[in-house]
């Protein structure tokens, strides 16, 4: 109910997180208060909030939730602020104090070989379990965020399958664009269905994101082998699990020489605009020298505004971007310099409070290309020369794909982590 009447406010994003630690181990101790002489004891409507975010919660929260902050922050801190030492919320599950965005992988353990893995203690691990089977060369999975705890699961020949909170997969696709998607089949070409994105208001305005490769271009193009291409859909009015295909909209066209390094990853910042991820394609400098019309957003991170009015026009430019003016670069691109990028992921509760967004992404090393490396993406940097957050030499000859920075309240181990693997199932 209080969710409701907060809704799109900056409080209930706080709420929706205090939702979350009911389902923590350490709920018991979070939302109880012992007092002297009562038993059982007192459950509190909020958690104990840690000293240091009480005040921040009080003045985010208060005025939107009637009749409950009707106190000073002084007052209300008294009571909820804890003073002992004990679990408090947000830092409950935490085992490492704040601090920079890289301090989750400060103490990541490094091995040389596999061996080494499988020596170390039972209590290291964590365990895999299988949650849907039957598919098609999977890609990726991502949820739409309307609270129907949905999955959608992208599978590289273009098609979207809904799985279920039930545990099934629905016999029609979401998505089926298989005959506009050419997909490659022979080891290491990256050639399919992409990427997919859900708008962050998708439970009113229905939208969706898709990047994916191409033989049949929209627009007149440069030289190429094939087209990445990112569409704008709209889900059907009349059946929420299927995409209207009559929505399409083509977004952005860009020409590949190569099947390898092509990116291809969408997602939304908390900014709500759009970031598009793209490899290098592997274009070497004698592609460049012989061909003309080669697109410039290779190896970019691209940032857009997809909220216009403009019928004409797909998109806007954030006037932060920083070549929002430049005549050298396209406006475009929010940072350059990425190989080959794969999965990249928003870490939606920064441990560096300093930091409004953190971006993290997996990458080839171009110099060294039998290691990979993990990036924080920033606005206008350039990874040719940007050091890493990490570098390390993958277990197998499987490229790194990325992975999430876990905020989940089931395994308080991993909370801060940032949890990722390679495309032969080594997890890290």
């Amino acid at each position: 109910q209080v969710l409701s009447v907060t809704n799109n406010t900056d409080c209930a994003k706080l709420l929706e997180e205090i939702k979350c630690a009911h389902c923590s181990p350490h709920a018991q101790n979070l939302f109880h208060s012992p007092e002297k002489g009562e038993t059982p004891e007192k459950e509190l409507m909020l958690p104990y909030l840690c000293k240091d975010y009480c005040k921040e919660f009080y003045y985010t929260c208060r005025g939107h939730i009637p009749g409950f902050l009707q106190t000073t922050a002084d007052e209300f801190c008294y009571y909820y602020a804890r003073k002992d030492g004990g679990v408090c919320f947000p830092d409950f599950p935490r085992k490492q104090v704040r601090g920079p965005a890289s301090n989750s992988l400060d103490h990541m353990e490094e091995y040389d070989k596999e061996e080494e893995i499988s020596r170390k203690h039972k209590h290291n691990c964590f365990c895999i379990q299988e949650v849907v089977s039957g598919l098609r060369q999977p890609v990726g999975a991502v949820h739409c965020g309307d609270g129907s705890h949905r999955l959608f699961i992208l599978e590289k020949e273009g098609y979207v399958k809904i799985f279920t909170p039930e545990g099934d997969i629905l016999k029609e696709p979401f998505l089926d664009i298989h005959k506009l998607v050419q997909s490659g089949i022979k080891g290491g070409d990256e050639r399919g269905l992409l990427s997919l994105a859900f708008h962050p208001n998708y439970k009113k305005n229905g939208k969706l994101y898709v990047s994916y490769t191409t033989n049949q271009e929209r627009w007149a193009i440069g030289p190429h082998d094939h087209i990445l291409r990112v569409v704008e859909y709209t889900v059907s009015r009349k059946n929420p699990h299927q995409v209207d295909m009559r929505t399409a909209r083509v977004f952005l066209e860009v020409a590949e020489l190569h099947r390898k390094h092509l990116g291809g990853q969408l997602l939304f910042g908390p900014d709500g605009f759009l970031y598009i991820f793209l490899g290098d394609g592997m274009i070497t400098l004698d592609d460049m020298e012989e061909m003309d019309g080669l697109s410039d957003f290779t190896g970019s991170v691209l940032r857009l505004d997809v909220n216009t009015d403009l019928c004409n026009v797909p998109y806007s430019i954030p006037r932060s971007n920083p070549h929002f003016n430049s005549t050298n670069q396209p406006p475009e691109i929010f940072a350059h310099g990425l190989h080959n990028p794969g999965r990249c992921a928003v870490d939606r509760h920064p441990t560096d409070v300093n930091i409004n967004l953190t971006i993290l992404c997996s990458d080839s090393n171009g110099k060294n290309r039998s290691s990979a490396r993990i990036l924080q993406i920033i606005k206008g940097k350039d990874y040719e020369s940007e050091p890493s957050l990490l570098e390390f030499k993958p277990f197998s000859s499987g490229s790194l794909v990325g992975g999430f920075v876990y905020r989940g309240c089931q395994s308080e181990r991993l909370y801060g982590s940032y949890v990722f693997g390679d495309r032969n199932g080594y997890v890290l």
